[in-house]
């Protein structure tokens, strides 16, 4: 019997309507397979009102599990039949995408039809009219359709649990690589790789990493909002957090199910940032101190200066940079890198007549030029 969880195999009726009366008494010994689940049956007398013929039938081949040439001297002289219909119906068997079943009608030479190689019904091939009694020879068609839709729907099972277990197998190794939250260019032509080997689709395999990492970046979006509101906390309380943001926090983890060493690293991250920018503001600080010290000095020199005849002063500004070398690689053979902390100074440049031609210049560092 057939699987009824799975879809009724669709079998098209390709005949003459010359032979319309044979193919509705066909279809009416196909009822019963029909009520069974096992099959759906469709000819062109189905078209609606309004729609394309040719594009009807096209598509219905080629949706078809399995095609019925209804053979007669008719069907062979129809020029549609023979060039649509019969092409179309070969090239999906061949390509193992229907079966397709020769139904004797009438007595007519078909030996050398491109379907002549495929098993014909009724037994023996002998056409319909041929028999005496037209019931036995339609009940004979009908079991003999039952047993290829039997016959089909069990191959189809069988591909069926192959795929499903193919699908297993990638999804057990998708699941291992994505174990740490993503899936790696090498790990990709792995599964790229496995994909091929068990004759998985694209849509398939891309179906089965979008559910393996589906989890991870549910995770990893909780883990940035929780990544946020901690930098806010630290932003308004600095370190360290009072009671009630760290409860916060803490609940927030516990509702999303954040792992304890997730949170861990992420506060050390935020931590030494935090200390980052301390030590940046407090750097900051100290240069205006010192900027406001040497403005208070100059103004100072200024005014000791003012009084003496024959000396002019210039006030100008000046930039500084420490480099600080950084690390230059593995063994130190990589390119080495400097870190650059600029600062801005100013003073002023003096000038003094001391007669005879003679000028004297120097800056408000008592450096002589």
């Amino acid at each position: 019997m057939a699987d009824v969880s799975l879809e009724p195999l669709k079998v098209v009726c390709s005949y003459s309507h010359n032979d319309e009366p044979l193919k509705d008494e066909l279809t009416k010994h196909l009822t019963m397979l029909e009520r069974q689940g096992i099959i759906s049956t469709w000819h062109d007398r189905k078209i609606p009102p309004g729609r394309e013929w040719d594009g009807e039938i096209n598509e219905n081949l080629n949706t078809a599990d399995i095609i019925l040439l209804l053979v007669s001297s008719d069907f062979i002289y129809s020029k549609y039949c023979w060039d649509v219909e019969v092409t179309k119906a070969i090239e999906r068997h061949e390509a193992e995408e229907a079966c397709v079943i020769p139904i004797i009608l009438r007595n007519v030479f078909w030996q050398d039809a491109p379907f002549a190689k495929l098993q014909a019904l009724p037994k023996n091939a002998l056409p319909i009219m041929s028999w005496s009694n037209q019931d036995d020879t339609f009940t004979n068609v009908a079991q003999g359709i039952k047993f290829a839709a039997e016959q089909l729907i069990k191959e189809r099972q069988q591909q069926r649990f192959i795929r499903e277990a193919a699908i297993v197998e990638y999804r057990q190794k998708a699941e291992e690589f994505a174990s740490d939250g993503e899936i790696s260019l090498v790990e990709s032509d792995i599964l790229k790789d496995l994909q091929e080997k068990l004759k998985l689709t694209d849509r398939e395999a891309r179906a089965v990493r979008e559910k393996v990492l589906e989890p991870y970046g549910i995770y990893k979006k909780n883990l940035d909002k929780y990544k946020q509101y901690l930098t806010s906390f630290v932003d308004e309380q600095g370190y360290p957090l009072a009671e009630k943001a760290e409860a916060e926090l803490k609940k927030f983890q516990k509702y999303y199910q954040l792992k304890d060493e997730d949170i861990v690293r992420l506060k050390k991250e935020q931590e030494i940032e935090y200390q980052k920018q301390q030590a940046e503001k407090l750097r900051l600080e100290q240069e205006r101190a010192e900027y406001q010290r040497q403005e208070a000095e100059l103004q100072k020199q200024r005014e000791n200066k003012s009084s003496s005849p024959g000396i002019q002063t210039q006030p100008f500004e000046f930039d500084t940079a420490i480099l600080t070398p950084k690390s230059a690689g593995f063994l130190g053979m990589g390119k080495k890198t400097y870190e650059i902390n600029r600062s801005r100074g100013r003073t002023e440049f003096f000038t003094e007549n001391l007669g005879n031609g003679v000028v004297l210049e120097r800056n408000g560092c008592n450096s002589w030029w």
